[in-house]
């Protein structure tokens, strides 16, 4: 078994799956139709990059575990997720930066996985429209900083 291929790969998988679920909250609640639409869709964009994962971290680690063994037969403390991935909602803006954050550095991480040595060609991940909506948050921000400072 190659231990660093398959600890990252788990690490990898965890984020996805965690942040996935914690997108999916959104679903009912978010502010917009359009971003109550998208939200639920991302989630499950998410949890199906973590079943990849974690599908393939089991090919690697070689004992027999599928991805529901990695994903769920295990406690919480053996998550290894990044903890920006687990942290609460808040608002819909925090929501939308934690995203934009998460998504940036995955496009990064794909963009160098593809030229990896073991052979697998990981999906290229579609950058999300992310920064569209953080410039239509900070344009709402503007707007109401400006009728708050004429007053």
């Amino acid at each position: 078994m190659q231990k660093g291929l398959f600890s990252a790969l788990l690490q990898l998988a965890d984020d996805h799956l965690v942040l996935g679920h914690r997108l999916s909250e959104w679903c009912g609640h978010a502010p917009m139709l359009e971003e109550d639409l998208a939200l639920p869709n991302i989630a499950l964009d998410l949890i199906g990059q973590a079943r990849s994962l974690y599908t393939y971290a089991g090919e690697i680690e070689g004992v027999g575990r599928d991805e529901d063994a990695l994903a769920f037969c295990r406690i919480e403390r053996e998550y290894q997720n990044l903890l920006i991935c687990e942290l609460p909602n808040g608002d819909f803006a925090q929501t939308i930066l934690r995203q934009f954050y998460f998504s940036s550095f995955m496009l990064l991480f794909w963009e160098q996985a593809q030229n990896s040595s073991d052979g697998s060609r990981p999906k290229t991940q579609v950058m999300i429209p992310w920064l569209q909506w953080l410039e239509k948050l900070l344009k709402k921000l503007n707007t109401i900083g400006a009728i708050a400072g004429s007053g």
